[in-house]
């Protein structure tokens, strides 16, 4: 809970910040965007309160960033979850650690407790897939677009997969919070609702389900 408000907040700041020094909004409306915005997508809400596909390339990566974030364990937001990038944080620190310090024998623990390896390992199985799905998406969305002559830049793709595989909602370009995915070809669309279904399921039982 503690990273998960960490986050929300400093997501929010560093928008407030980009907004009020680029004169997009100032005071309480560039606060009142940023937050609202950041928590929507964090939290893979999906609303929104203003056209942020207007908004500076940082406040769009800053946003696509919040996207890979998601919700609390056990909750119905969709993403990685931020459990799972707390942990995947210990699991870095630890090898570090054993790096430096072959002899050392250390347990990632979660609020005082030990978490058993083969749940650590289930969540580096799962991020890894994540970012490859969330890759081969973005890669096929960019190579249709192309093919169909969609005015289309690799920060569109990338939002529009990393939106439909974390079940967020708007994206950017021809799909922004103002706009809709109207303009993607059908295979392009099929490919979304694909990583629409991976995500919410959260990929492992799919891929259970693909293996002979």
């Amino acid at each position: 809970f503690r990273l998960y408000v960490t986050l929300l907040l400093l997501g929010s700041l560093v928008l407030t910040l980009e907004l009020w020094t680029e004169g997009i909004a100032k005071g309480e409306e560039a606060i009142r965007a940023s937050v609202f915005q950041f928590v929507s997508m964090m939290t893979t809400t999906g609303a929104a309160s203003a056209d942020f596909n207007l908004w500076t390339t940082f406040a769009a990566v800053t946003l696509v960033a919040a996207m890979f974030f998601g919700g609390s364990a056990g909750s119905t937001a969709g993403s990685v979850k931020v459990v799972r990038h707390l942990l995947l944080g210990r699991i870095l620190r630890r090898e570090l650690d054993q790096t430096v310090h072959p002899e050392i024998v250390s347990r990632v623990r979660l609020n005082g407790t030990p978490v058993d390896e083969r749940i650590l390992r289930a969540i580096l199985s799962f991020v890894l897939l994540y970012i490859g799905v969330f890759a081969l998406g973005t890669f096929f969305l960019v190579g249709d677009a192309a093919r169909v002559d969609l005015d289309l830049r690799v920060l569109d793709a990338v939002a529009a997969s990393a939106t439909t595989l974390g079940n967020v909602g708007p994206a950017f370009g021809v799909a922004g919070p103002m706009g809709s995915f109207e303009p993607y070809s059908g295979l392009s669309k099929s490919l979304m609702i694909v990583l629409m279904w991976v995500g919410r399921l959260e990929i492992i039982p799919v891929a259970v389900l693909l293996t002979r």
